[in-house]
């Protein structure tokens, strides 16, 4: 798809590092295996100031990445570590020496896979107003659990009532393409991670979702915390006429179910949230039957 490597400048936060040092390793080899040539800049808090050499002689480790760990200035402390990356992000967008630009969570596996998807699909879904999404998942027992939209939906319908007071219009996008049957909108369209290109890149540095202040109300009843709001990219901005956002996963038949293909899954490290959701005697949903 790609006639040469793509060039990525990646950003991830990472609040007291060294006490979780193995899963941002694990997902940083996820980084790795990527066909990409990725300057990937991990901020830390400033009280952890001290390992700032350590950390970087650890990640230096990964060859096919060009790794740089960086102190997060005084301002950004606890959750708003999220948003420390954000001035360094504007100033990488106007020299536009990337193609690409991604913040993510230091605990979200984002594969080669689900990048290539983007890409992919970023264009041909240019048309409709809509942009590549997906659904964040934990492996547990062997089945993945789509934790953040934990409601079954009904693709006959159009507004689902999700409880007292919650309704959830659903927009459905049809395409002509062998590995998806359509598009739809999530109740969620969290990720844990915003994928731009310079296009896109463009709109959000200047948008109302850079702006910490004002970008929370733009996400309506869902009211996404502050560090949530970090990796809204431009979900929530010039959303199509009668969408509550911008971002659609896609939905291959498997057999007579609809499920959202492997490539529309991201995973998030650990099994926490499920566990959550087991603890409140909830009946788990898997991502194969998430739609009827």
């Amino acid at each position: 798809m790609f006639q040469k490597k793509p060039k990525i400048w990646l950003s991830l936060a990472a609040h007291k590092p060294m006490s979780n040092i193995d899963t941002m390793m694990s997902v940083l080899e996820d980084y790795e295996a990527w066909e990409a040539d990725i300057d990937c800049f991990i901020y830390i808090d400033l009280e952890s100031k001290d390992i700032c050499g350590d950390l970087q002689h650890i990640v230096e480790a990964f060859e096919n990445l060009s790794c740089h760990v960086l102190v997060a200035r005084p301002m950004f402390k606890d959750w708003a570590l999220t948003w420390a990356h954000k001035f360094d992000l504007i100033d990488a967008v106007k020299k536009g020496n990337y193609g690409y630009y991604i913040y993510a969570e230091n605990d979200m596996h984002l594969t080669w896979q689900n990048f290539s998807y983007w890409a992919e699909f970023k264009p041909l879904l240019a048309r409709t107003g809509f942009r590549p999404g997906f659904c964040r998942y934990e492996k547990f027992q062997g089945h993945n659990v789509p934790f953040d939209n934990y409601d079954q939906l009904d693709l006959r319908k159009d507004t689902l009532n999700l409880g007292p007071g919650h309704t959830f219009t659903m927009s459905k996008v049809t395409i002509n393409h062998p590995d998806v049957n359509c598009f739809v909108t999530l109740v969620n369209p969290y990720y844990g991670a915003m994928i731009l290109d310079q296009e896109d890149a463009e709109i959000y540095i200047t948008s109302r979702s850079i702006n910490p202040d004002i970008c929370r109300g733009l996400t309506g009843i869902r009211q996404w915390p502050l560090a949530d709001c970090s990796s809204m990219g431009l979900a929530f901005e010039n959303i199509p006429h009668g969408a509550e956002h911008s971002r659609v996963v896609p939905l291959k038949m498997d057999g007579d179910t609809p499920a959202i293909p492997e490539f529309g899954l991201v995973r998030h490290h650990g099994t926490k949230y499920t566990q959550m959701i087991i603890n409140s005697n909830n009946k788990l949903i898997t991502c194969d039957r998430m739609f009827v």
